[in-house]
């Protein structure tokens, strides 16, 4: 394969008329996390090179779209438009000096991740005036005996790390799905939280919305302010499954979803349309199914992605890569979906809502894809554990986990990188490599450089660091190695707010406020939201 194309440049003047002028296109920022999170583009989703091809698709699903690449000016952007050019995309365009050159033409950085959904949450909060109440009053009603439900309105999976004391996890949408079979007293007060804000704004006013005759508010600055309280949360509480729906709840949500849709001019189409714009290449069109993960593992429409409704609007940038594109949100009578889309639109997508009932689905003709059809990765080899203890000095071992896994433990003289970083190892050509990872798609996206590069042959250790501790390999720890500096798939911005750094949890939470304030004129207006002081000083 070539390991070199031909790809235009574009500028950051130019790419900055182009996010104003509301054009379709995808804004990918390849570095890797940690090295995004400490500054990007507003609108730029994170598809770092150490998982482009697994990430790509979904992504960017329609091929023919133009992709626009950022780094940081180090070449890894070259190397990516190489990758997507070898599975189909080929209209690509990499901005000139990447983000230094985006700096550098005094054009906006923000820190942090999801930044639009926390953006959006904010000017949600500010247009709409949603309730909060503070640590403070929701113990005070505790005490005092007031009937309060407190809702944590994130994924199982986050609620099981840390929530507050008598929480129960609802994600949101599954709240509003399910709010006939939970909200049987209309005295009922509904505190909902998040770790942070945005979730916690967003699932109360998604209620509002709906008309719910409880009242309803959001714990200002969710689990945070909690611990900034002087409170203790929960941790690895198991969350109590989902209340069922029956057919009359279905039945009632379809007409607020209709409500919903009206409201906010969000229209219903077929799955015949749907089919439609997912074939017409000219355009991109994004099948995203908000239902549950088992609900959607049950029966999806092929093609389409799951993206829950609860983070579909918190993470939106983790789906849709490509501004202006269209978006399909897929639910059985529409309610989650049409309250996500609220939010979407306001975002700058064109979205509609594909209610359908799953089981009547008829077959479509669109495959659903993965990588292997059109990625093709080197013949990998596989060395036991035990191989590997005996032949030890025979092969330079490179472990490409996460780095805050290698710091924890780590086969001694081996060494840590990642695929951007992959080049500057220093081994001689032809010498054989092991890869170290608990995620072989991954290693095969390394595999695949090495062996352009090196010539090497690659192995993959089998089992990875978990057989190797099982026949006795020795292991060491190193928290100093990699450095911080070298450690670029790690997000070291307040990353310990959660764990008792309550000075990471304050800056955390004024980061999130003053978002608004970092827009520029041109960024303030790809929200669809008014302020009445804009309308006021406008």
């Amino acid at each position: 394969m070539s390991t070199h194309v031909t790809t235009k440049l574009i500028t950051a003047d130019e790419l900055k008329a182009r996010l104003a002028a509301l054009e379709e296109f995808a804004l990918l920022d390849v570095r890797e996390a940690g090295e995004f999170g400490e500054g990007h583009m507003l609108f730029a989703s994170n598809c770092p090179y150490s998982r482009l091809e697994l990430d790509i698709t979904k992504l960017v699903p329609n091929r023919h779209a133009l992709c626009v690449l950022c780094d940081g000016n180090d070449g890894v952007a070259d190397r990516a438009a190489v990758r997507l050019n070898a599975i189909g995309y080929e209209n690509i365009r990499i901005l000139h000096q990447g983000m230094p050159g985006w700096e550098k033409a005094g054009f906006s950085v923000f820190k942090g991740i999801n930044v639009p959904s926390k953006i959006l949450g904010e000017l949600i909060e500010k247009a709409e005036k949603t309730p909060t109440i503070t640590p403070d009053t929701l113990s005070g009603w505790q005490e005092e005996g007031r009937s309060v439900m407190v809702i944590d309105g994130r994924p199982f999976s986050e609620h099981a790390k840390f929530t507050l004391p008598g929480s129960r996890c609802i994600p949101n949408g599954e709240f509003l799905y399910r709010k006939d079979s939970i909200l049987t007293d209309p005295e009922l007060t509904v505190v909902i939280h998040c770790a942070g804000r945005t979730r916690g704004l967003v699932g109360v006013q998604s209620l509002i919305d709906a008309s719910i005759e409880n009242p309803v508010f959001a714990l200002e600055n969710g689990t945070q302010g909690w611990a900034l309280s002087g409170r203790d949360l929960v941790r690895g509480k198991v969350g109590e499954p989902l209340p069922e729906v029956n057919a009359d709840i279905k039945k009632q949500g379809a007409i607020v979803a209709d409500r919903l849709a009206a409201s906010h001019d969000i229209p219903f189409i077929s799955a015949g349309t749907a089919k439609q714009w997912f074939h017409d290449k000219s355009r991109t069109t994004y099948l995203l199914d908000v239902r549950t993960h088992e609900e959607f593992d049950a029966r999806h429409v092929p093609g389409s992605v799951h993206a829950p409704a609860v983070q579909i609007v918190q993470a939106t940038d983790e789906w849709i890569a490509v501004r202006n594109s269209r978006v399909v949100l897929i639910d059985d009578n529409g309610i989650r979906a049409t309250s996500a889309a609220s939010r979407l639109k306001r975002l700058g997508y064109s979205v509609a809502v594909m209610r359908t009932a799953f089981e009547a689905l008829g077959t479509w003709d669109t495959p659903e894809k993965s990588l292997p059809e059109f990625c093709e990765f080197p013949n990998m080899k596989e060395i036991s554990a035990a191989q590997l203890k005996a032949n030890k000095d025979q092969f330079n071992i490179i472990d490409v986990r996460p780095s805050s896994q290698y710091r924890e433990k780590c086969i001694p003289g081996s060494s840590w990188s990642i695929r951007p970083k992959l080049d500057q190892l220093d081994f001689e050509r032809g010498t054989n490599v092991v890869l170290i990872s608990d995620n072989q798609p991954v290693a095969n996206l390394a595999a695949l450089d090495i062996q352009e590069a090196t010539g090497a042959d690659v192995y993959f250790l089998v089992g990875g660091l978990e057989n190797w501790e099982e026949i006795g390999g020795e292991l060491e720890q190193d928290s100093n190695r990699p450095s911080a500096e070298e450690s670029i798939d790690y997000l070291y911005f307040v990353h310990d707010r959660h764990y008792g750094n309550m000075e990471s949890a304050r800056q955390y939470i004024a980061w999130e406020i003053q978002l608004i304030d970092q827009l520029d004129n041109d960024e303030r207006q790809l929200f669809q939201i008014s302020l009445e002081e804009e309308a006021t000083h406008g």
